[in-house]
């Protein structure tokens, strides 16, 4: 498993890292509270958002790089398979679109231009198009309306809706055959909550035509479900990870697909 994947699925330890930094232009004040955290593919670099730009600091800690400098509010970063370049999304025109950007900083290029607001989940392994998310008018609640798209990073072609359902967060897998996605109305800030709206775990299978949706956690008794979230592969493909709190305190959970294909 890529240590831009296991870093990926503790936003906690990442926080705990950047919050040791500092910024570079000579402020000593701490970094509190980053967000949209992400590692570049080798490891050594987290980026982040804080006051609503981009930044990046080194895994051990130290000094941060302020990388975009803007009133809007820019966030969601994430590295490309090469680690030469990074994605964010900003609303500096308006709805939040997507961007790209030299890795260690640069002028940013605008991807997408249309009136959707989206938000970047994964990217393909072979680097060439991200896997997002965008509003619809498909469902009457936020939490339903929006769907995955696979969206070439030239922002040449028109983005495909992968399958018809509806996506809080999502991964695909190391062969793009198959889409983890999440469905549900609570948040990771709801701890401890149990009830029917907790974040469900779906699969995507995009080898059939439509897709095939599976949901791999079961109801609970009285439907006092808890949260599975934060979906992420693991590198053979067979077995993905994510978080839960069935205890009151959300921690990382490992499971194969094999399993699932056995309960069913």
């Amino acid at each position: 498993m890529h240590a831009s994947l296991v870093l990926a699925l503790v936003p906690v330890a990442l926080s705990a890292a950047a919050s040791a930094a500092a910024p570079a232009e000579g402020d000593a004040t701490p970094i509190r509270l980053p967000g949209s955290p992400a590692i570049s593919p080798d490891g050594r670099t987290i980026a982040f958002t804080w006051h609503g730009d981009v930044w990046t600091a080194d895994v051990a800690g130290g000094a941060a790089t302020r990388l975009t400098i803007h009133q809007a509010n820019d966030s969601r970063p994430l590295f490309d398979p090469s680690g030469e370049t990074r994605y964010f999304t900003s609303n500096r025109s308006g709805r939040t679109q997507i961007h790209a950007m030299p890795a260690g900083g640069g002028a940013a290029r605008q991807i997408t231009f249309d009136s959707n607001t989206k938000s970047i989940h994964d990217v393909t392994s072979d680097g060439r198009h991200l896997l997002v998310s965008m509003s619809t008018d498909r469902g009457w609640h936020y939490s339903e309306s929006r769907r995955a798209y696979l969206l070439d990073v030239t922002g040449e072609t028109p983005p495909r809706m992968l399958f018809d359902a509806g996506v809080r967060d999502a991964a695909i897998s190391p062969d793009g055959t198959k889409v983890l996605f999440c469905r549900g109305r609570s948040n990771w800030n709801r701890k401890g909550y149990e009830g029917p709206q907790a974040m469900q775990m779906w699969l995507a299978d995009l080898s059939t035509t439509p897709a095939t949706v599976t949901r791999l956690c079961e109801d609970r008794e009285h439907f006092q479900n808890v949260a599975h979230m934060d979906p992420m592969w693991a590198d053979d493909g067979q077995s993905y990870y994510y978080t839960s709190d069935p205890d009151g305190t959300f921690d990382i959970y490992h499971r194969p697909l094999e399993a699932v294909r056995r309960a069913a």
